[in-house]
């Protein structure tokens, strides 16, 4: 086993400001506290689980779709190819301030929403290997 000193795993290391970015508090995104800091201060990503908590309306949403859409990620959910399935313009249209420090590339990238997931449930339950998975319609 690798020494966690030596290597680094992580997809993403840190999420940077963009050089020279404004944050103007005024203008919705940048009005919500989280995202005026995120925006501001950039969030580094330590080694293991990282966990969002804040009361209902905070901007958790928000500064995960905006993380998302700056990994390349459709903001909406689903993996790099899912920006070509989009069904409405992104919010919170934030991630191109951002700069991503990446480590190791992963095969793959998700982002998974609750509501793209109920949307994708009855999709998934029509596929020959829905029987398997334990999906229904």
């Amino acid at each position: 086993m690798p020494d966690p000193e030596e290597f680094d795993a992580r997809p993403v290391l840190q999420f940077r400001p963009r050089v020279g970015a404004v944050v103007d508090e005024l203008v919705w995104t940048a009005s919500v506290p989280a995202m005026a800091q995120l925006l501001r201060e950039g969030l580094e990503v330590p080694a293991g689980l990282t966990v969002l908590v804040g009361e209902n309306g905070s901007g958790k949403s928000t500064v995960v779709e905006c993380l998302a859409e700056a990994y390349g990620l459709n903001p909406q959910g689903g993996s790099v190819q899912g920006s070509l399935f989009q069904v409405r313009p992104s919010e919170p249209g934030k991630g191109s301030e951002l700069t991503v420090v990446r480590g190791v590339k992963p095969r793959w990238s998700y982002f998974l929403r609750a509501d793209t997931m109920s949307q994708c449930t009855p999709i998934w339950s029509r596929t020959p290997a829905a029987g398997s998975s334990g999906c229904t319609s």
